[in-house]
């Protein structure tokens, strides 16, 4: 491939940065929104803006980790941990804001291997931006534990340690997922790169596009699937109250996420939380892993098993856009294993994503007695049984929708043979229906 001249190269470092700049832009604005319904009334403006730097980092897969120690009244001792959240809403915002402002960039060019490398370019300076978002994401823990209500501001001097954003992990997951995105975006095209190349592309395309009205739904699912919840069983007591706009602020971030879940749940598969570890002295932790299929969750929550009817509608959605953009009927059930094949992929990293995992270490002190732990713990589906029941049910969708597609198919190939059509049905002005010769 050869050089392009410094102008052309000029140029297409300003296309990177304008698809970056929109997609930071984008993000940046929600998460900001997000960390605003957050927010606590102790919380301040430089906790605030960090909170929107950790979710805009987040959306990219970094994770937090931090540190604390110090001594307060009856409690003393040291922690420090990592937690990993992806808010897979805004990651989803940030994939498809990418992705529109990459096309129009090059809606002009003549694709091939200069797409390819505005799309690494691209990938590059988001990276770098999401980098510097990262390293500025921190603060000092007792600021932290004052925001939480945790302690009162006068306190928190006796804390130290600080809280911030994983910072290796957030260009990582900015350059993977930009450069996996746009990139597909450019093989997709088939413009400009060689006649195999090209041919891939065409096979490949329908199943894409059915795999990214799926990611599109999980949203819609969420949504849904809270209001499942309405009507289930009050929290526990002592849980703890959350305000009416954190509460949205956290239905927002998770909604996908939740989608997420309400599609493993109404395929049969297991969710549910896992902690594994040591724990001695007075630290009291249940270990040991505790998931549970959808049955065991209406006993709490009987409208849970709505999430088996919206897991059938939005695979149906899914391969009917699999099929609509089929141009040979005949390619249909080629397009369908091709779905199901990059399913395979998808819903286990959809599975990983939107699981909440988190591990530490804590030793101290409360009243004299002192207790010590190891632990690491999950919180979401649990991975190989969950990904393999989505897929099960989604072969059986595909079977479906495919059998339904091709014998429509073979009807119309019948009538045309046989020289007739279907009667019309009677028209809105009230006469006869018209019958075909």
């Amino acid at each position: 491939m050869p050089l392009a001249p410094a102008t052309d190269q000029l140029a297409s470092w300003r296309r990177a940065a304008a698809v970056a700049g929109a997609t930071g832009a984008v993000t940046g604005v929600a998460a900001c929104v997000l960390a605003w319904l957050l927010a606590t009334e102790s919380m301040s403006t430089g906790q605030l803006l960090t909170t929107a730097g950790a979710l805009l980092a987040g959306a990219f897969g970094a994770g937090v980790e931090g540190r604390m120690s110090g001594s307060l009244l009856v409690v003393s001792g040291t922690a420090r941990g990592s937690a990993h959240v992806v808010p897979l809403t805004l990651t989803l915002l940030a994939g498809a804001t990418s992705v529109a402002a990459f096309r129009r960039a090059t809606r002009r060019s003549r694709g091939g291997w200069p797409d390819l490398v505005d799309a690494a370019r691209s990938a590059c300076v988001l990276a770098a931006l999401v980098l510097a978002v990262g390293l500025l994401a921190r603060t000092d823990s007792g600021g932290v534990l004052v925001a939480l209500d945790w302690i009162a501001a006068r306190d928190a001097d006796q804390v130290g340690g600080s809280l911030g954003v994983t910072a290796w992990q957030a260009p990582l997951g900015a350059f993977v997922l930009t450069f996996a995105l746009l990139g597909t975006t450019c093989l997709l095209r088939g413009d400009g790169w060689p006649p195999a190349v090209a041919r891939a592309a065409d096979r490949l395309r329908p199943a894409v596009r059915g795999v990214v009205t799926l990611l599109l739904l999980l949203p819609v699912a969420g949504l849904l699937g809270l209001l499942m919840l309405v009507g289930g069983d009050a929290p526990p007591a002592g849980a703890a109250d959350v305000e009416p706009a954190s509460g949205v602020g956290l239905a927002l971030a998770g909604l996908a996420s939740w989608g997420v879940a309400v599609l493993a749940l109404g395929a049969g598969g297991p969710a549910g939380r896992t902690v594994a570890g040591t724990a001695s002295g007075d630290l009291d932790v249940a270990l040991g892993a505790f998931h549970h299929r959808l049955g065991h969750w209406t006993e709490q929550e009987p409208g849970l098993w709505a999430s088996v009817p919206v897991l059938l509608v939005v695979l149906a959605l899914s391969a009917r856009s699999v099929v609509r953009a089929c141009d040979d009927v005949r390619r249909v059930p080629g397009d369908l294993v091709r779905w199901l094949l990059l399913l395979a992929l998808v819903v286990p990293a959809l599975g990983l994503a939107a699981r909440l995992s988190g591990e530490g270490s804590v030793e101290g002190e409360v009243w004299g007695d002192s207790g010590r732990g190891e632990l690491a713990a999950t919180l979401g589906v649990e991975l190989l049984p969950a990904s393999l029941s989505l897929l099960a049910v989604a072969a059986l969708v595909a079977l479906g929708v495919g059998g339904t597609t091709l014998s429509r198919a073979r009807r119309a190939r019948t009538l045309e043979a046989s020289g007739a059509t279907p009667v019309d049905r009677e028209p809105s002005d009230g006469h006869a229906p018209t019958a075909h010769p």
